[in-house]
């Protein structure tokens, strides 16, 4: 991790979020992309056959590195770009989590951390899921509902990922 000389600014939307560790304090988060986001839940889709310990890894490394928006300090793991291939995504992962062992975070930690990221995206998932046509989430934008943007799963998108959710995750926020 590297220090930011100012720190990141937090919108006060809900597409901000952020826990808070007993070890390293509070820690925010942005809700990436409609693109990254569908790119995490995909992922999760895609190593179902994984063991789930290392499916979980794997998935909280993509996550959180998507979606870490600390006001201190900024992850040195580069994304991928999207479209990458699921072997991209976990050296990516690895890079995060190594990253966060690196700074002295736990297994704990590094849960608690997906956890908190998972809510949202799960959330998201089931809008989209629950969502008839894209102009129904056009509406509930415009009702600030915080639905978001029009978007729907299709065959050309790869099969609907659905919600993963994250061991003891209990996060029902949305972004």
């Amino acid at each position: 991790m590297r220090p930011l000389l100012d720190p990141r600014p937090v919108k006060d939307t809900p597409r901000y979020w952020f826990v808070e560790t007993e070890e390293h304090g509070q820690h925010h988060f942005r809700f990436p992309s409609y693109g990254r986001a569908y790119q995490i839940l995909h992922f999760a889709a895609a190593t179902k056959q994984v063991p789930q310990i290392m499916r979980t890894f794997e998935l909280a490394g993509i996550a959180i590195g998507f979606c870490w928006w600390h006001r201190a300090f900024d992850l040195e793991a580069k994304p991928p770009h999207k479209g990458a291939s699921d072997r991209s995504l976990s050296e990516y992962s690895d890079q995060v989590i190594d990253e966060l062992q690196e700074a002295g975070y736990d297994d704990t930690e590094i849960e608690e951390l997906f956890v908190a990221v998972m809510g949202p995206l799960n959330a998201w998932a089931d809008d989209v899921k629950a969502a008839k046509t894209p102009t129904e989430l056009k509406k509930d934008v415009e009702l600030d509902k915080g639905a978001p943007d029009p978007v729907a799963f299709t065959e050309e998108d790869g099969p609907d990922p659905g919600p993963f959710v994250a061991p003891g995750a209990t996060s029902t926020a949305s972004p």
